[in-house]
């Protein structure tokens, strides 16, 4: 059984590493393999001592994948806005050139 928040607890209020299964502690009685902790403490704990590292590196690893994607997409919607003001720039440029050569034209 887990509860709400990933913690694999049972009925007698032992709560469970969620990757190894290993025993975390008792909220009922605030046994730890450790010694003694807090009702929240260990209703908090999702991991064990040995696997809370390894779950550390793959949370970051992860958050760090989504941000470079994320950049990644916003690099790229920069680098089109970019192209397409330089398109836009180039056609106001050929405009006044035409304009100015009309305008020219007109004088003569």
């Amino acid at each position: 059984m887990s509860n709400n928040n990933g913690n694999k607890v049972d009925s007698n209020g032992n709560h469970y590493c969620s990757w190894c299964g290993a025993w975390i502690g008792n909220h009922n009685t605030g046994e730890t393999p450790d010694g003694e902790k807090s009702y929240f403490a260990i209703i908090k704990a999702k991991y064990c001592a040995e696997c809370r590292p390894k779950a550390i590196n793959q949370q970051t690893a992860v958050r760090l994948h989504n941000l470079r994607q994320r950049n990644k997409g916003k690099r790229k919607a920069e680098k089109q806005e970019l192209e397409n003001l330089r398109r836009e720039n180039e056609l106001l440029r050929q405009q006044i050139l035409k304009l100015r050569e009309e305008i020219n034209d007109e004088r003569i």
